[in-house]
């Protein structure tokens, strides 16, 4: 099925690196990305996806930060809110030096994840994309730490590892293709592609340029939007099979049986995720989701005992429930220490709320 209006990839690179951005592009997509003017910053480059389940041309966004904390502070800015809203994928790419800014401009991504996405909620794509070689477990736990899978892509090196898991830029596309693409109902209007402007996709740092990102985004009619509202009641959701509508339900129900029916939710969450992970092509991917079920399990069991007859309180650990199951879905397609690492940081963060 046809995605109509997908969600958007923004793609970042230092603006030393961009040749660095260039080449990613060209790589997923097999044609080098165009520049606009006289860079790639505010460029669009469209990337075509076909799946079992879906069709979609990926709109994908390209940025060049001089600055990472005013570049983020730009994005977490009011006059940012409906860019982020469109949303589907953040992808850091970098090669090797200006390790200081690189590890900055990370941190400052990981900043408008948690910030402006919602962090482990987010159900976006979020991947670091570094090229060359060296200390891949340094930059591993950093991206980690910004709440974002390391994907380093080396010079002929092959496509699956000895788990049988994807890596580079095979791994970068499987992470793209696993998400669904269909704008959410927060975004109020759908974005036209045949009406934007791509002079106007400079993210920049003055937050008044964003008035002109948001009139390029947000020009789909009214007509539109009934047409596609239509669409919907007569079709299924398009991407891969989730059971997010089990997650839902199964996460945490507001009655009197919370706390006894913890553990329960729980096998449930984790039924769901092997469910996800049999639609991955990888044989490593469900064993991943696995490892950091088992990480994360007990925490889930707590949360799921901290209720008391406080509705805050159910609010509060069904917040919590979720995020760990997000967790979960995200480390499907990492490696053994990354998702450790990641489960661990989710951990922290729940037990200091608990």
């Amino acid at each position: 099925m046809q995605v109509a209006h997908p969600r958007r990839v923004l793609a970042v690179s230092l603006d030393s690196q961009e040749n660095v951005l260039s080449r990613a592009i060209k790589e997923l997509t097999n044609q080098a990305p165009e520049a606009t003017s006289s860079s790639l910053a505010g460029s669009t480059h469209d990337l075509p996806i076909k799946t079992s389940y879906y069709t979609a041309t990926l709109p994908v966004w390209l940025d060049l930060v001089d600055d990472p904390e005013a570049w983020a502070a730009s994005f977490l800015s009011d006059e940012a809110a409906e860019v982020l809203a469109a949303l589907g994928a953040v992808v850091v790419v970098f090669g090797q030096g200006q390790e200081e800014q690189t590890k900055l401009l990370i941190r400052q991504v990981g900043r408008v994840l948690d910030e402006g996405l919602g962090g482990w909620e987010w159900d976006g794509v979020r991947l670091a994309v570094g090229f060359g070689d060296g200390r891949e477990e340094e930059w591993e736990e950093i991206c980690a730490e910004a709440g974002l899978e390391f994907v380093r892509v080396g010079e002929g090196e092959e496509t699956l590892n000895e788990f049988g898991e994807k890596m580079g830029m095979a791994r970068v596309k499987e992470a793209l293709e696993a998400n669904d693409w269909e704008m959410g109902a927060d975004a109020e209007q759908f974005l036209d592609d045949e009406e934007q402007d791509s002079d106007s996709l400079d993210f920049g740092y003055d937050r008044a340029d964003f008035e002109g990102l948001r009139q390029a985004i947000w020009r789909a009619s009214l007509a539109d939007d009934a047409q596609d509202a239509e669409a919907d009641d007569t079709s299924t959701p398009v991407g891969r099979p989730r059971a997010d509508s089990e997650l839902e339900q199964g996460v945490y129900q507001p009655s009197g049986q919370e706390a006894k029916d913890g553990a329960g939710v729980d096998s449930k969450a984790q039924g769901a995720e092997k469910t996800d992970a049999s639609s991955r092509h990888d044989g490593g991917a469900q064993q991943g989701g696995k490892d950091v079920g088992q990480e994360l399990k007990g925490v889930g069991d707590d949360a799921a005992g901290v209720e008391g007859a406080d509705g805050d309180d159910v609010d509060q650990v069904e917040g919590m429930m979720r995020r760990l199951q997000a967790v979960r879905d995200a480390g499907a397609g990492m490696g053994e220490a990354q998702r450790r690492r990641m489960a661990a940081r989710a951990v922290a963060e729940v037990i200091k709320e608990l």
